[in-house]
């Protein structure tokens, strides 16, 4: 129960960062 949560809550952590990287390298090449 609490593996599947802990997963969820990984990929959103995941997802988050991804979109933060891509967007400070957007940024970045501007």
């Amino acid at each position: 129960m609490y593996d599947k949560e802990l997963i969820d809550s990984l990929r959103k952590g995941n997802n988050m960062t991804l979109k933060a990287m891509e967007f400070i390298i957007k940024v970045t090449i501007k």
